[in-house]
């Protein structure tokens, strides 16, 4: 039940997200580390959280599309964040 739940507020902030509402980077962070479920590193190491977010939130390992979607997002602003090229 608290997983539905919280599918349930991904879902609501990934529909929320547009040009005019884009995703801050501090929230990117935020959803990165809920995400993946582990325990913030000291530098965050977001390859790895992202990885591990992977392997609970995609599809086809019985995840959930909106929120894999978001995550893919959440990672993307995070590298943009940290120097890396722009979201497409």
């Amino acid at each position: 039940m608290r997983r539905q739940k919280r599918v349930a507020q991904y879902r609501q902030e990934f529909a929320q997200i547009s040009a005019t509402n884009p995703l801050q980077l501090s929230r990117a962070e935020q959803l990165m580390v809920e995400l993946s479920e582990k325990p913030c590193a000291t530098p965050p190491v977001w390859g790895e959280m992202y990885r591990a977010a992977v392997k609970l939130w995609h599809p086809d390992v019985g995840g959930d599309q909106q929120v894999f979607k978001l995550l893919v997002r959440a990672y993307q602003v995070v590298q943009v964040g940290e120097g890396a090229s722009s979201i497409p």
